[in-house]
């Protein structure tokens, strides 16, 4: 079942918020017991490659909260949202209101995998976990990109 029309606009706007407040409380929580040293990034394999200070993990949440932001400013923004291979100009408002409800998801799916990263980071630097899940990675890119493919599919339907 597709969840679109008003749930398709306020669900991937919960998930997001609820992963973005995710990541904040999981490095509040944590940050006692942190040692020196991180890690800031991940080879092909999930394990970690380069270290940094404690203060590297802020990035993960203060790139999320910008990309929200961002992403929020142009679904707000009349027309400003694209689907590949449609022009913006004649796109009917059926295509423009799925590609700002495409928007949302990719927004949400983006959010919580930023939180999945940020945790398995503080799980990693603490030594409870050795690398992030390459499966889990693999999976959500073709996740991602499976939602800007189906959105595309059924405004492209609409032409």
């Amino acid at each position: 079942m597709v969840i679109s029309g008003r749930s398709g606009r306020i669900l991937p706007e919960l998930i997001a918020v609820a992963a973005l407040l995710t990541m904040f409380v999981a490095l509040a929580s944590s940050w006692s017991s942190l040692p020196e040293r991180v890690p800031r990034h991940f080879g092909i394999t999930g394990k970690p490659d380069a270290w940094g200070g404690t203060a590297t993990l802020y990035a993960l949440p203060a790139i999320g909260v910008v990309l929200y932001i961002l992403l929020t400013v142009v679904r707000a923004i009349p027309g400003s949202a694209n689907l590949p291979g449609i022009d913006r100009k004649t796109m009917t408002p059926a295509q423009s209101a799925l590609a700002i409800e495409m928007l949302g998801w990719l927004k949400a799916q983006m959010a919580v995998l930023f939180a999945y990263l940020e945790i398995m980071t503080i799980r990693i630097a603490r030594g409870n976990a050795e690398g992030l899940h390459v499966y889990v990675m693999l999976l959500w890119i073709i996740l991602m990109m499976g939602t800007a493919g189906w959105y595309t599919m059924r405004a492209r339907r609409l032409q």
